[in-house]
């Protein structure tokens, strides 16, 4: 994963787990025009939920609990993505580069950037490289050995830029392919979230609303996401497979990103116990 897209002062100050809660806050905020409080001081024994939502006397209507479904090892290679600064000296090309799970960050880091430099000057694949899997060595269209040797797997120069200072490389995990279903991925990963207990204990209670928030980790359930946003599969929202609401559960949001602002989410849903409905990307105030 890349360093996190630049966000304002308060924002930029949190971790990344604490900044999901925030954001996820002021998405709601900004669709439901409902205003959200923070609930959860951490460290406590009882399960608290992250926010609560307050009417306009300050009483509260409601709570809300922000959840991921990052894997284990991606939030470790997360950890280790976000503790180096990706932005590399003469490079004109914002980079996207896919990577084994087992790679060495820290020496990808250290030889990344001569590398993208040598292959900008050679003209920079706009298109992913390779061009089919499986190609090696240094047949036309591979990728060039000193990144296979780095654990690169796939690399695309993604936008030209006027001064190198703009530049960032974008570090992922390469995810294994293989089939998805826009109708029943999302819904599935998010279903996953709703049955644990613990998001259920933290929304328990007679408040009104009881909402919970997933960001949905890179995978399946991502790509049903990004595709349930764009036409023409946006017009079948209503035959995307529907979640089983605990008791007590209202609504549940889902969102992939994070993206940068004001719009840091990708896609925003939220099936309110009826339907799905499609939020796009919320502009947040600045």
């Amino acid at each position: 994963m890349s360093p996190e897209p630049r966000f304002p002062a308060p924002l930029d100050a949190l971790n990344h787990a604490k900044r999901l809660e925030k954001v996820a806050a002021l998405l709601v905020e900004q669709v439901t025009g409902v205003a959200l409080r923070e609930l959860d001081p951490g460290g406590g024994s009882a399960q608290l939920a992250d926010f609560e939502m307050l009417d306009a006397s300050q009483n509260r209507i409601g709570l809300l609990e922000v959840t991921s479904t990052t894997r284990q090892n991606r939030a470790r290679f997360q950890a280790q993505v976000r503790g180096q600064n990706w932005r590399f000296p003469n490079l004109m090309w914002s980079w996207s580069i896919h990577t084994r799970a087992d790679i060495d960050v820290r020496l990808l880091h250290k030889r990344l950037g001569p590398v993208l430099r040598e292959m900008e000057l050679a003209g920079p694949p706009e298109d992913w490289v390779p061009e089919r899997p499986g190609m090696a060595g240094t047949e036309k269209g591979a990728l060039p050995p000193n990144l296979q040797a780095l654990g690169v797997v796939e690399a695309c120069a993604l936008r030209h830029h006027d001064g190198p200072d703009e530049s960032l490389v974008s570090v992922q995990i390469k995810e294994p392919g293989g089939f998805f279903s826009a109708k029943r991925n999302m819904t599935a990963e998010v279903q996953v979230e709703m049955n644990k207990k613990d998001n259920q204990v933290k929304l328990a209670g007679d408040t009104g609303r009881a909402e919970l928030f997933v960001w949905l980790d890179i995978g399946p359930g991502a790509l049903s996401a990004m595709t349930l946003s764009e036409a023409p599969w946006n017009l079948n929202l209503d035959a995307t497979d529907r979640p089983t609401m605990p008791e007590g559960m209202t609504a549940v949001w889902v969102a992939t990103g994070l993206a940068e602002w004001p719009r840091p989410t990708r896609t925003l849903f939220c099936f309110d116990g009826n339907r799905w409905l499609d939020h796009g990307r919320p502009i947040l105030p600045s």
